[in-house]
């Protein structure tokens, strides 16, 4: 599979999306244990995407913390809603345009 290529094909022509960054030479090494079991089907899940297990796993790290990151915000959305003031911009955004300039496109110039 090529770099440039965005999908990973699984066994069974499952189409997986495959996203690789560009990842500057200053990371920071962590090291942690997992079972046996989880190490295997990590290193077959990378030979399928044709991916490196490091990779896999940065990737993986990558969205769990962005899931927390969003729970996180949906909580302090819920403790702190949005104020009628705030909200206000939102109002005269709905008014749309003033007046309708789409019969100006063929207009002569």
């Amino acid at each position: 599979m090529s770099l440039g290529n965005r999908w990973g094909v699984l066994k069974g022509n499952s189409p997986v999306p495959l996203v690789i960054h560009d990842y500057d030479e200053r990371m920071t090494m962590l090291s942690f244990r997992v079972e046996d079991s989880d190490a295997i089907e990590a290193q077959q899940w990378a030979e399928q995407m044709g991916i490196g297990r490091s990779e896999l796993l940065r990737e993986a790290l990558r969205r769990y913390i962005t899931t927390l990151r969003s729970q996180v915000e949906r909580e302090l959305y819920a403790a702190h809603p949005v104020t009628r003031q705030e909200s206000a911009l939102a109002e005269i955004a709905d008014w749309g345009p003033a007046e309708d300039w789409s019969d100006w496109s063929h207009a002569e110039r």
